[in-house]
């Protein structure tokens, strides 16, 4: 069986949905709900796993990765199907 695990250029393992980019920054790419897929940049892989926590830890809040790009009908919806 081959070895599918992955490493940075410092031989740091990994996780799902991380890679290096060639110039030396990190990438974590996931997929919501919705299927809609998003990204997040850092400079260094700890700077990225503190970001991967704070996604995870908003999306088990509920709260959604992309408000940034939310609309007042986006604003309504979340309103109206949580109205507490």
């Amino acid at each position: 069986m081959a070895n599918n695990k992955r490493y940075d250029s410092k031989r740091r393992l990994l996780k799902k949905g991380e890679q290096q980019r060639a110039d030396g920054y990190y990438v974590y790419r996931w997929t919501d709900r919705r299927g809609v897929r998003h990204s997040v940049n850092a400079k260094t892989l700890e700077e990225l796993r503190e970001k991967e926590d704070e996604i995870l830890k908003n999306s088990l809040d509920g709260i959604r990765s992309d408000v940034a790009n939310a609309t007042v009908n986006d604003v309504y919806e979340l309103w109206w199907w949580n109205p507490a």
